[in-house]
């Protein structure tokens, strides 16, 4: 009786042992396929857990990132835009000071009118700018064209009317998430860079920049080149605009400064996650094999023990019979 319970014992015993070498080898084999050292949860909870996170993070980080490449492209875009639009007010400057000199003909600053002409419907166009079928000047009303003039500036022979600009887009802007506590709104008031107001009303010290060029046009026109009314009145105005122009263009460089920092942020942030999942999941291939050539002998040793230990038969010993 004794002896059936001390081979049963045996027996279990390397039946457990196999078992616990073939979890072994699994393990091993398992991580040597996918180089990993978490496979599922329960093989580190702590470190699953961690690694869940970090990859979490990637992933929001991934849509903040999307989200500043659009803000940068709006905001690039609108900045080039009105680099234009200040290079505009610039040439119409020149224009207004030659214009200005007595040794002028009525019939010279007619000439001048019309290229005032063409720089007012250039600056319409501009801030009616486009990027990916959207107005990029048109606030939340993104399908609308923010600007439109009145028909009096298609016909040189008629005094264009005062205002000559009509903004139709909207007041309110777009705005994206950046981070997890701010938003960035990144587009550009166009009634406030072209025509210096903000929901109809004008901001103190700026010029709607398509009635100064109107009015210029019509002083040209009326060879009217006084200081009150006239040409030497809009040299000023004109000058205002530029800098108007500039002002803006400074405080979307700020934006784009703001944007770029997050970007090289989010990168930086990206990389450190990306070393601790790594470092937390990877396995060393080396030392992995190692212990999986290790784990197979074991194996061995002990599929060879419990031959031995409990005299079973191997296939040898049906060789030949």
């Amino acid at each position: 009786m004794t002896l059936r319970l001390t081979a049963l014992s045996n027996f279990l015993l390397f039946r457990q042992s196999l078992a616990d070498r073939n979890v072994e080898i699994f393990k091993y084999s398992e991580q040597l396929s996918s180089q990993k050292r978490i496979n599922r949860p329960s093989d580190d909870p702590v470190g699953a857990k961690a690694v869940l996170f970090a990859r979490e993070t990637q992933n929001k980080i991934t849509e903040y990132q999307r989200n500043l490449d659009l803000a940068k492209a709006y905001l690039l875009n609108s900045e080039s835009t009105l680099d234009q639009a200040k290079e505009m007010m610039a040439r119409a400057k020149e224009l207004a000071i030659q214009a200005r000199s007595d040794n002028m003909s009525a019939e010279q600053r007619q000439q001048v009118a019309k290229e005032v002409n063409q720089l007012l419907l250039q600056l319409r166009d501009l801030g009616n700018t486009q990027v990916n079928g959207e107005y990029i000047f048109s606030g939340y009303s993104t399908t609308t064209a923010p600007f439109t003039l009145d028909p009096t500036v298609d016909d040189t022979a008629t005094p264009n009317v005062v205002p000559v600009a009509t903004y139709n887009g909207a007041t309110s802007f777009k705005a994206m998430q950046i981070s997890d506590s701010s938003q960035l709104t990144f587009q550009v008031s166009g009634e406030r860079a072209f025509m210096g107001s903000q929901g109809g009303v004008a901001v103190a010290g700026m010029v709607n920049c398509f009635d100064v060029l109107s009015g210029f046009e019509n002083a040209l026109n009326a060879n009217d080149s006084s200081d009150t009314t006239g040409i030497g009145y809009y040299i000023d105005e004109i000058e205002t605009g530029f800098r108007q122009m500039v002002n803006e263009i400074a405080s979307i460089g700020a934006k784009t400064n703001r944007v770029e920092t997050a970007q090289a942020h989010f990168v930086s942030q990206k990389d450190t996650l990306t070393e601790f999942i790594s470092l937390t999941e990877d396995v060393d291939v080396s030392e992995v094999a190692f212990n999986y050539q290790r784990a197979s002998l074991a194996l061995q040793a002990t599929i060879q023990s419990a031959g031995s230990v409990l005299n079973l038969p191997s296939l040898l010993d049906f060789v030949g019979k």
